[in-house]
């Protein structure tokens, strides 16, 4: 085990070339684009299945077509043929009456005798017509389809670059009002590395900065999406601000070049030769927008990572507590492995973190294990997030391993409505991690599935070593294009509305089979019987549309947040902050601020 989270550190702390990189997607502020964190806005009405009606009017069709090849039907009427119009069903009783003779010189329809007969000529002719109408209609409705598909993915598109421009704008401005830099010079930064829509530039030559007018002049050949995988080959370093050459002391002594990870100061250039040549940023001023090894390495339960955003960097203490011992400060833009959050007496959200600092000695690095806090505290007048979770790079395929298989709820905590059952051996998508806010004393890890799926959790919610995992990594979905990510979410989405049900009856027999009372874990009773039964295992994911959610009005405390959460006093109680802004209230010793009742607890609440 030792040996196994030291090799983790190393590739945490070390860059290894030549080499597997991934570019990473974007977190909120960074200004890089983020493709797989939001949908297009799908109809939940819209299922596309003209293809599967196609088929069934085939088969009702050949049933029909089944006298022989030039074959005349006669039926003689007694009636006139206004009242056969006006009365179709009048033809049913005298069926008996129909009589099959060889077609002589009638051409293809004719009408015989208008007044007293008629005539069904079983021609492949027609038949020909009829199935080239179809095929028309058939690609009239597909090229429909992908027209509504492309206007979707075009307003999905267009509302990710507004929403990654304001959260740019957000940053900064929210790092001005904590003092961490210069909102002018942020707001002047030239970004040349990233593209209009957040995506990194390939360059054919490194490039050059003008000293006088500080314009960066380079070749640009191509742009690459997040979640692309590159090889590298070369590390460049240059002084981020005269682009001259730093010299680094590579390590080679063991096969691969080993570079150290990039720090303030630095512009870290990456030579690639796949899947184009040339180069490209990898880090500025310790910041980096490529990950080493392969996709698979970010989505593996093992190795949940996590950046600083914080400017002034993340305080690493001994406790769970602010008053515990100061270790070290993790530096702006560096990863670390997250393993644990818990809600500490102060009300604040700590993570329990594994980071590799120092400088490379001899090929060993110094690993320190403490907290840190989620955001800064609104105690001391600032805001914000202190470390973020690093997004999937593409979504990864996970495998139901619990036989009693995975709860889907509609929310991230264990207290929202279940909307679905995953079955032991059935294969879900993933697309991004989250801790849940309860229990504030072991906060869960949580799964989001894709196509606006629900929530899953990785572990069961028990003490070691009864906290099983529920899935278990088995892949990455290579149904994403990250060129084309749209079409990834609008067929996920459909195949989540493909598989829902109107009643939520169905699900919730399977939620009384899989559930202990009082368990708040993902899984039920451990019956052995019942993990044998056959059509457990036969049983596919069950869904049921989720409850719609009332809209919830801003908190009144960091008027950024919704109000989710509601302070309890005596036998009444508030809703007019987030969760967050409550527990520090509480703990702080501060009243109601809507009646100023003393808060006896906080508790964060649901609309179903």
């Amino acid at each position: 085990m030792e040996e196994l989270e030291c090799q983790t550190m190393v590739e945490e702390a070390e860059i290894l070339l030549p080499g597997s990189f991934v570019v990473l997607q974007g977190i909120p502020g960074d200004g890089v684009a983020n493709t797989i964190d939001s949908n297009p806005n799908l109809d939940s009405t819209e299922i596309n299945l003209f293809e599967e009606v196609d088929e069934d009017d085939d088969e009702e069709e050949e049933d029909y077509h089944h006298l022989a090849k030039d074959s005349v039907v006669f039926y003689e009427t007694t009636s006139a043929t206004t009242n056969i119009l006006n009365n179709p069903t009048s033809l049913l009783p005298r069926l008996s009456s129909l009589s099959v003779q060889p077609l002589r010189s009638t051409t293809t329809g004719q009408i015989v005798n208008q007044h007293d007969s008629f005539i069904v000529v079983d021609d492949n002719e027609q038949q020909e017509m009829h199935r080239k109408r179809k095929s028309t209609t058939r690609e009239e409705e597909s090229s429909s389809s992908r027209k509504k598909d492309s206007e979707l993915i075009e307003q999905w598109n267009a509302h990710r670059r507004t929403k990654q421009q304001q959260e740019r704008h957000d940053w900064i401005t929210g790092q001005d009002a904590n003092k961490y830099g210069d909102i002018t010079k942020m707001k002047a930064e030239n970004r040349w590395w990233l593209n209009p829509e957040g995506r990194l530039k390939v360059f054919r030559d490194i490039p050059k900065v003008d000293k006088n007018s500080r314009m960066v002049y380079c070749n640009l050949i191509t742009s690459l999406s997040p979640g692309s995988t590159v090889v590298g080959t070369e590390l460049i370093c240059l002084d981020s601000v005269s682009f001259e050459t730093i010299k680094l002391d590579v390590a080679a002594a063991r096969g691969p070049c080993s570079y150290p990870r990039g720090r303030t100061g630095w512009l870290q250039i990456l030579k690639i030769e796949s899947p184009v040549e040339g180069v490209i940023v990898l880090s500025v001023d310790g910041y980096s927008f490529l990950g080493p090894s392969l996709p698979t390495f970010y989505t593996d339960p093992q190795n949940w990572f996590w950046r600083v955003t914080c400017r002034d960097g993340a305080y690493l203490r001994e406790g769970l507590e602010l008053d515990s011992k100061y270790l070290t400060t993790l530096t702006y833009g560096s990863f670390f492995r997250v393993t644990g959050k818990v809600i500490n007496q102060q009300g604040l959200s700590r993570l329990f973190v594994h980071a590799s600092v120092g400088e490379q000695r001899e090929g060993t690095l110094r690993t320190l294990k403490g907290w840190i806090s989620e955001y800064l505290n609104p105690k001391s007048g600032q805001q914000g997030a202190v470390a973020q979770p690093m997004p999937f790079p593409v979504p990864a395929l996970y495998k139901v391993v619990l036989p009693m298989g995975a709860t889907i709820r509609c929310g991230i905590e264990l207290s929202t409505v279940p909307i679905g059952h995953a079955p032991v051996g059935s294969t879900l998508t993933v697309v991004g991690r989250a801790f849940s806010q309860h229990p504030i004393d072991k906060c869960i890890e949580r799964l989001k599935l894709a196509g606006n799926g629900g929530w899953i959790s990785l572990r069961l919610c028990e003490h070691a070593p009864d906290n099983d995992f529920v899935v278990q990594q088995v892949g990455i979905d290579g149904t994403f294009d990250p060129d084309s990510p749209g079409r990834f979410h609008l067929e996920a989405q459909r195949k989540v509305l493909g598989e829902q049900t109107d009643s939520p009856m169905q699900v919730a027999l399977v939620g009384l089979e899989e559930t202990k009372p009082g368990d708040l874990s993902e899984i039920g009773s451990s019956d052995s019987s019942s993990n044998n039964s056959p059509s457990r295992t036969k049983r596919k994911v069950v869904r049921h549309r989720p409850p719609l959610q009332q809209r919830s009005d801003i908190c009144l405390i960091c008027l950024t947040e919704s109000r989710n959460a509601t302070i309890v006093h005596g036998e009444t109680g508030h809703i007019c902050c987030c969760l967050q802004c409550a527990r520090v209230l509480m703990h702080s010793g501060e009243r109601c601020p809507v009646c100023r009742f003393p808060i006896d607890k906080v508790i964060q609440h649901f609309f179903a």
